[in-house]
């Protein structure tokens, strides 16, 4: 059991890496779709109704911070609203750039609380295949919306 809990942790730790800074086979990584976006192209609304590139950013990292607070407690608790859809943004190069050293930061915190896991329970192991399904979906909007706001 341990043995396959441990290859399915190191599975999904591969297909996280991947789709963050590698070569995902179903299209650019996180990190080259957010190559060369700048804080307007991020706080701007191309898509009347949709979230901006900047509010799913925030989505995400407030989604990676939840599965490694799960992962270190072992167990479900309430989600903030805060982490779930954070409050307006202050669109500066300054903010702009602490958004993407955070999501960098929680990629690292990430992969450091799958490695520390030996024997996740169900409820971690839905968690950790869910981070990488929720941050496919996302890189799919940023993606759109990045083609959306091209001038």
């Amino acid at each position: 059991m341990k043995q396959s809990v441990t290859s399915e942790i190191a599975r999904v730790s591969h297909l996280i890496k991947e789709l963050y800074d590698g070569d995902p086979w179903h299209g650019p990584s996180i990190k080259e779709l957010l190559n060369g976006i700048t804080a307007e192209q991020a706080s701007a609304r191309p898509i009347s109704k949709a979230h901006t590139i900047w509010e799913i950013l925030h989505h995400i990292i407030g989604w990676r911070e939840i599965i490694v607070e799960r992962l270190q407690r072992g167990k479900e608790f309430e989600v903030i609203k805060e982490k779930d859809w954070p409050a307006e943004i202050s669109a500066t190069l300054e903010a702009w750039a602490r958004t993407l050293k955070a999501l960098e930061l929680s990629q690292k915190k990430l992969l450091e609380a799958l490695n520390e896991k030996s024997v996740p329970s169900e409820i971690q192991l839905y968690g950790i295949y869910s981070v990488f399904q929720h941050d496919l979906y996302h890189a799919g909007q940023i993606a759109i919306l990045k083609k959306s706001s091209a001038k």
